[in-house]
């Protein structure tokens, strides 16, 4: 087994608040590109998060944790009374109980706004809150995070050329 040096994403973000474009992008993609791979293989990852992304020192991401990757991903899955996953980033159908490698591509979309927000669009203490939250698509403002070196944008006005 490799050992790599550097940060998981979530400490990153911790660390630094949100990132830069040019971070998200590159991040992004080579996440995007590792999760590709798995689906290719057949397998589900289950469990994208940010603590389960390691960044090095020259900026190369990798995708960790395959403990409750499900292999022959071909098939829908559904386990009675079972939810797998980290509750801010599982999809709505994954707290159902049912995924495919959608549910990882939804995952993907949680991570790259808290790269870009530097916070998490669904935030509870309780898990029956967050659960609704995330089913009904209700997210929490991200107007109190700033990406390094660039201006909070508080909304949109589509009349400002």
């Amino acid at each position: 087994m490799k050992y790599l040096r550097g940060l998981t994403l979530k400490k990153l973000i911790r660390e630094q608040g949100a990132l830069t474009e040019p971070e998200i992008r590159s991040i992004g993609a080579q996440v995007a590109s590792a999760i590709d791979y798995i689906h290719r293989s057949g397998t589900i990852h289950r469990d994208i998060k940010s603590n389960n992304i390691i960044v090095d020192d020259d900026g190369h991401a990798f995708v960790m944790d395959f403990g409750i990757a499900k292999a022959n991903a071909n098939t829908m899955l559904t386990t009675s009374g079972e939810i797998l996953g980290t509750g801010p980033y599982m999809s709505p159908e994954q707290w159902d109980g049912v995924l495919d490698h959608r549910s990882d591509i939804y995952s993907l979309g949680i991570v790259l706004y808290e790269m870009a927000a530097g916070l998490l669009p669904f935030k509870s203490d309780r898990i029956s809150e967050l659960m609704r939250m995330i089913m009904s698509g209700s997210a929490a403002a991200a107007g109190n995070a700033q990406r390094r070196g660039q201006p909070r944008v508080m909304r949109v006005d589509p009349a400002m050329p």
